[in-house]
């Protein structure tokens, strides 16, 4: 799914995802649970700079931060948030 925020578009995000360790009578296993962004192509509306991120510290990666990743481009410093809900 595409976003996009002020700062950047959000061509496609992978999520990592956790078993559910939900107890029940039911044998059934229970689906997996997003539990956050492994990874994302951004394009930087500043710049015009595409890339693939990952969770780090570095230029062109993100940090993840309550509801939302905080992104800064590798090419131009631009940073900006985007909200995870709307990933």
């Amino acid at each position: 799914m595409r976003t996009e925020t002020r700062e950047f578009i959000i061509d496609h995000t992978e999520w990592d995802y956790a078993d559910s360790e939900e107890i029940t009578g039911d044998p059934t296993p229970r689906k997996a649970a997003k539990v956050g962004v492994h990874g994302a192509g951004i394009h930087c509306k500043k710049c015009g700079h595409r890339w693939d991120a990952r969770e780090g510290t570095k230029p062109g990666q993100f940090r993840s931060v309550v509801g939302a990743i905080h992104v800064s481009c590798e090419n131009c410093a631009n940073e900006g948030r985007i909200p995870l809900m709307g990933l």
